[in-house]
């Protein structure tokens, strides 16, 4: 066990290296603290792919040749590129959209099963440095800590409370991820703590793939 111990320790630091003058001293209330805990969020991503799944079982059946052709004549207009810009995008700045929906395109478009993880795996992790270094440079800046006011006490206990964890839920689970890279690079987290979180988007779109083709083409 305490071999076990040290492993998990050593593996998914909670206690990560992080600027603590920047975080908030606003308490939150009990409620916020169970709304932004990863290992809820983890759960709710895990009902996420079955529901998903079983979505995209419904919708191969009944609009599965229309999205198709629709999927396929977006890649050919823009093709991997397009692919890549969109993914690189998404996990750099902080919109509602989500990459896996990218993702989805590729898989209706019959994209290459190989050249689109590549793609979209290589897109996530530039873009995740990015957001990690714009965090970094606009910490300090006012008017950016006046706008990220209603979003500093969670992101701030998020990360100074679960460390790497909650690194890993925000690779794996639908949530922006780039405001996961941003926090931590507002919180100036050690770099080595940041990529030992950040390479979870590898697993994250390997998994989505398969749930995603196994949905809507069929395992």
């Amino acid at each position: 066990m305490k071999f076990t111990s040290v492993i998990y320790r050593t593996m998914l630091p909670t206690t990560v290296s992080i600027n603590k003058d920047r975080l908030s001293q606003l308490e939150l209330t009990e409620k916020e603290k169970s709304e932004v805990d990863p290992r809820r969020n983890m759960i709710l991503a895990a009902i996420s792919f079955v529901v998903v799944f079983l979505v995209l079982v419904v919708v191969r059946y009944t609009f599965g040749s229309y999205i198709s052709e629709a999927g396929e004549r977006i890649v050919d207009g823009f093709g991997y590129p397009g692919i890549f810009l969109s993914v690189l995008f998404m996990d750099t700045f902080i919109v509602i959209l989500s990459p896996d929906i990218i993702l989805f395109i590729a898989v209706a478009g019959n994209v290459n099963v190989y050249g689109a993880l590549l793609t979209v795996i290589c897109a996530s992790l530039i873009g995740g440095n990015f957001g990690y270094l714009i965090g970094r440079f606009l910490s300090h800046r006012k008017w950016v800590q006046k706008k990220i006011k209603p979003f500093e006490k969670k992101g701030h206990y998020l990360m100074g409370r679960y460390g790497i964890l909650a690194m890993i839920a925000g690779a794996m689970t639908p949530v922006p991820f780039s405001a996961v890279c941003w926090t931590a690079g507002m919180l100036e987290m050690k770099y080595t703590h940041f990529l030992a979180g950040l390479v979870w988007r590898v697993p994250h779109y390997l998994l989505w793939y398969i749930i995603l083709r196994g949905g809507f083409v069929g395992i």
